[in-house]
């Protein structure tokens, strides 16, 4: 499945890593494209392809986890 697919139905925008809304529509399009194979807040199990997704919870951001996500492939 494409996150484009995934997105379909819901509201969304794209950040930058400085937290300023992603404007360049032709990274969006190829943010979009990329096959996702699995869903994981957990950065410990992404995999190539993995859509992290981070939670602010009681004991831990998983924001300070998305960077290691991204090294280990997460889409």
């Amino acid at each position: 499945m494409k996150i484009r697919e995934l997105l379909n139905e819901v509201s969304y925008y794209f950040q930058t890593w400085d937290g300023s809304r992603m404007t360049d529509e032709a990274a969006i399009q190829s943010l979009l494209d990329q096959e996702i194979t699995q869903i994981t807040n957990d950065s410990r199990k992404v995999v190539p392809g993995s859509l992290f997704f981070c939670i602010e919870g009681a004991n831990s951001d998983g924001h300070d986890y998305a960077a290691g996500a991204l090294e280990k492939g997460a889409a």
